[in-house]
């Protein structure tokens, strides 16, 4: 096997005569001595054009592809700091953007060198990472890799990109991911088990408890129009003076100030004691669930939809975020220094894996990051 990378790749190849080759350039020196002479590069399709008395046998050609959309992987085991294992796999995505330069340096091999600077740009980031990032993976990972501790682009990019273009090559992109020997991957499966069956029931469960409260609402309101359908008849029926009808008010009034309006909910106001519902989903969560007319199983069903097919190492620490913020937002005793303390949580977890989501993740996360929307929406009457 041709140990150079560029020649193997085939970004380099001796073409058979002067004639191009369909989605190739074509390189074109003249033979002068034991050596050559730059003349000219072809685009496909063109023709080369001999001066008089010059021998085709008197040329050499190479062809180099035009396409811009090249893959080139590859990998390499890294130790951390503290000497923990693991691989970087890398996908390069790049074209030629100088042929007489690539052909030019074929034996300094311009394609090897790029792999090489790649692989101490970010390779020599990646061992400085938190274990916690390289655990994590996924966009975690590569956003640590592309970004400094604040968040802020370190140009890792652009300086991979300014090396490649002094080789001849343009490099589009970077892809890079890692994997982990077998017994931590083991670990990390049977943690994302775990972590993935406790959010299932967490939600399961909140459904449950909304079923409650629903089925706790309609008997309300049920013994409610049957005890104002009795007042307003009584009155209609059997009031024969003033007195009688202010009776009839006075059970009217009665009826309210127990805590129950004509919509079958707590009057607002009403006491903690008086509104607190099944599995410990009281106060104002029990005025959400009743007045919102479903909008908590929405919720909950909502960030089924948009969450769950986010990737299982992003969706963990996504997950109790949201549900650390929603509870806190539901209590009646709400701390707004929690408050902002989920949220940051929350949006910092956003901000690692936006590359990730889709539209409608990104438009449902910033939803839940608009805490005082959420908190009107859930505190609506």
């Amino acid at each position: 096997m041709d140990e150079n990378l560029t020649r193997r790749e085939k970004l380099v190849e001796q073409a058979a005569d002067l004639n191009t080759v369909p989605e190739h350039h074509l390189v074109i020196f003249k033979k002068v001595g034991e050596g050559r002479e730059y003349r000219e590069t072809l685009s496909p399709g063109k023709t080369f054009k001999r001066k008089f008395l010059e021998s085709r046998d008197s040329f050499t050609a190479f062809k180099v592809p035009c396409d811009q959309s090249l893959r080139h992987r590859f990998s390499k085991k890294l130790l951390t700091n503290d000497s923990r294992g693991f691989t970087l796999h890398v996908t390069l995505l790049y074209g030629v953007s100088d042929p007489r330069m690539v052909v030019s340096k074929i034996e300094r091999d311009p394609l090897l060198r790029v792999q090489k600077e790649v692989l101490r740009i970010l390779g020599g980031r990646a061992v400085h990472l938190d274990w916690s990032a390289i655990e994590q993976g996924g966009s975690h990972f590569e956003s640590s890799l592309w970004h400094d501790s604040s968040g802020t682009p370190n140009h890792a990019l652009n300086r991979i990109q300014d090396f490649a273009h002094e080789q001849g090559i343009e490099v589009v992109n970077v892809g890079v991911g890692r994997s982990l020997p077998e017994g931590v991957t083991s670990k990390l499966r049977r943690e994302q088990d775990a972590e993935d069956e406790y959010n299932k029931q967490n939600i399961e469960h909140a459904l449950r408890m909304q079923k409650l409260q629903n089925e706790a609402a309609e008997s309300e309101l049920k013994t409610f129009t049957t005890a104002r359908d009795a007042i307003a008849n009584r009155a209609a029926s059997s009031a024969e003076s003033f007195a009688d009808m202010r009776r009839a008010l006075h059970d009217w009034k009665a009826l309210q100030s127990s805590g129950m309006t004509s919509a079958g909910i707590p009057e607002h106001g009403a006491s903690r004691e008086a509104i607190s519902s099944p599995g410990g989903l009281d106060g104002s969560a029990g005025q959400f669930a009743l007045t919102a007319g479903g909008v908590l199983p929405q919720l909950l069903s909502s960030a089924l939809d948009h969450l769950l097919t986010i990737e299982p190492a992003s969706r963990r620490p996504l997950f109790s975020a949201f549900f650390h913020l929603l509870g806190e937002l539901l209590a009646e005793d709400e701390n707004e220094e929690r408050v902002a303390e989920y949220r940051e949580a929350l949006e910092r977890i956003f901000k690692t894996i936006l590359r990730q989501l889709n539209r409608d993740q990104t438009e449902f996360i910033r939803h839940l990051l608009d805490v005082d929307h959420l908190r009107k929406d859930l505190r609506s009457w």
